[in-house]
């Protein structure tokens, strides 16, 4: 370039191509044109950062590169106040483009050609697509197979046609990072730097598998990745071998470096064999990163066990139980249950009555136990009584009163007549003697307690000797053969009086009474007598001053009271 004094530039590049135009003005890049007499050398990246926008589809169908001066020394070409002889003058030689190929990870092979254009073990296909499969095969090319324009696999302008193109160019946009920048340029490693040990547990126990995953930039791509080193986990678990499922809940992003763990609470059984597998993926390289373990589970020892009953009284024989399990442990329980530690036999009459829990613990590679409820029942409370220890044959019928539990049987030897339901004497229909009643309990624990009763059978009352007639104010003692203690009684004392304990009986009034005796023995039984009856009427046979002639020669005699049916000394006329 040359000319006269100028003292700024204004150029323009302009590309057309793949349809679009963009523009890169170079002021500020070029500087000042200072007409000194010598070439300025300029040189200009054709590259997406300096133009601002996607060149991709622009340089991949270039047509026109265009350069435009507008301005120099701040005069517009073309300018109409400038003529020719004062016109500014540029001249432009040695004019070169050159095609700048990137070459991201310095391997000699340009971006475009090569199949994984920054080095991270990842295919271009795969990043661009953000599809581990894209590349079908692991070929590095995109598609199940090899594409050719034989195979129709590629289109007249060299382009993958299942990659998706429209025109002479591709219509899908590679995937970029956060930061916006390709995915395929952004060289990230992707490492697992402790993979997860395989864990040995038993039945119950809580399994742990333990990760760390580390992302790095590689330092000598161009440029240098500058993606987050943050690594994505995810754990999966198989049971084949083969196929896996992903675990929802085990996911996550952490920083590079980061253990990651997957905890596994109350394993089982149905979780022997399983592997687990840990994926880690970055956002510049999709290409995960993995390893897995095995969780091996053991299974418990059986403390299996049991007693023949689930409940025992105290009055029962000792229970042994039956360990279905592996032998050689030992039983325990809490306090209150007497328990042989080495067979677990239980001596339920030393043992508080209640319901425990009896624990048989077995040891081995696997401990385990297990637990019985055994339940220690007092016996039932047989508590009765009568109102009385002893009663009369003639008494009224005694019923007992159950201070225990109610709906036993009451019962007792021959000669006592007794209700076996209510435990009523019938006194009357017994054989005077004494006898044990037992009520026996129908509950959980029966039991039978005893009561003395004895029957007692009233004293004889034999019949009363002595005078029956009495006049006025005569008296006379009634006897009896009767033993025991005797209580006189006279049902009209208004005619004649008795003496209670003596029976001597005086008569008072002209009229008939009752006398009867009570005999009570030592055991309070007492019988009444039969009926004895004195009757009192006096006759005035001779008055005092009566005079007359004995009968039958018999002189003398006293005047006195005659009683009716009373015989005379003598006969009178």
């Amino acid at each position: 370039m040359g000319g006269t004094t100028p003292t700024s530039s204004d150029m323009i590049i302009v590309l057309n191509g793949g349809g679009k135009s963009v523009t890169y003005p170079l002021t500020g890049v070029v500087g000042s044109l200072i007409n000194t007499g010598t070439w300025h050398a300029i040189s200009v990246d054709l590259t997406t950062t300096n133009f601002g926008v996607d060149l991709t589809d622009v340089l991949a169908d270039l047509d026109v590169i265009s350069i435009k001066v507008e301005n120099i020394n701040n005069r517009q070409i073309g300018d109409s106040g400038t003529v020719c002889s004062d016109a500014e003058y540029m001249a432009l030689d040695d004019l070169v483009l050159t095609s700048l190929c990137i070459d991201t990870d310095g391997d000699g092979t340009p971006n475009y050609l090569d199949l994984d254009s920054d080095a991270d073990g990842c295919s271009d296909a795969d990043e661009a697509y953000n599809n581990i499969d894209a590349d079908d095969n692991d070929t590095g090319i995109y598609g199940p197979d090899i594409p050719t324009l034989a195979n129709g696999g590629v289109d007249a302008n060299g382009l993958v046609v299942l990659a998706g193109v429209t025109g002479n160019a591709y219509n899908t946009i590679p995937t970029t990072t956060a930061g916006g920048l390709n995915t395929f340029e952004e060289g990230m490693t992707l490492a697992i730097d402790t993979a997860p040990s395989n864990e040995i547990k038993c039945e119950t126990e809580t399994a742990q598998f333990d990760a760390v995953a580390s992302a790095a930039p590689i330092g000598t791509n161009a440029p240098v990745a500058t993606a987050s080193t943050d690594v994505t986990y995810q754990w999966s678990v198989s049971t084949d071998g083969i196929s896996y499922s992903n675990l929802a809940s085990e996911t996550g992003t952490v920083a590079s470096g980061t253990t990651v763990s997957l905890e596994l609470t109350n394993v089982t059984n149905a979780m022997d064999g399983n592997i687990y597998r840990v994926v880690f993926t970055n956002e510049a390289n999709i290409c995960f990163a993995e390893a897995e373990a095995t969780l091996t589970v053991n299974a418990l020892e059986d403390a299996g066990f049991s007693y023949d009953a689930g409940a025992y009284c105290i009055s029962d024989s000792d229970p042994t139980p039956t360990v279905s399990g592996t032998s050689g442990g030992t039983f325990s329980s809490v306090p209150g249950l007497i328990i042989n530690t080495s067979t677990g036999a239980i001596d339920v009459s030393a043992s508080t009555p209640a319901t425990y829990t009896v624990t048989y613990s077995v040891g081995g590679t696997c401990p385990n136990s297990s637990d019985v409820s055994v339940t220690i029942n007092a016996l039932d409370d047989a508590s009765f009584s009568y109102a009385a220890a002893a009663y009369c044959v003639d008494a009224s019928d005694p019923t007992p009163t159950i201070s225990g539990l109610a709906g036993g049987t009451f019962s007792s030897v021959a000669g006592l007549s007794i209700n076996a339901s209510t435990g009523e004497i019938d006194v009357s229909a017994s054989t005077p003697a004494t006898y044990t009643v037992t009520y026996t309990t129908a509950g959980t624990c029966p039991n039978s307690s005893d009561v003395s009763v004895t029957i007692n059978d009233v004293p004889n009352a034999p019949i009363i000797s002595g005078d029956g007639l009495l006049c006025n104010t005569e008296t006379t003692t009634l006897s009896t053969t009767a033993t025991g203690t005797i209580v006189w009684s006279s049902d009209t004392p208004g005619v004649a009086s008795i003496d209670s304990s003596t029976g001597e009986v005086t008569a008072i009034s002209t009229g008939t009474t009752n006398i009867t005796y009570t005999v009570s023995d030592g055991n309070g039984c007492s019988t009444e007598s039969s009926v004895f009856t004195i009757t009192v009427s006096c006759i005035d046979a001779v008055i005092n001053d009566f005079t007359a002639t004995p009968v039958d020669g018999v002189t003398g005699g006293t005047a006195g009271d005659v009683t009716a049916n009373d015989t005379l000394n003598g006969g009178w006329q």
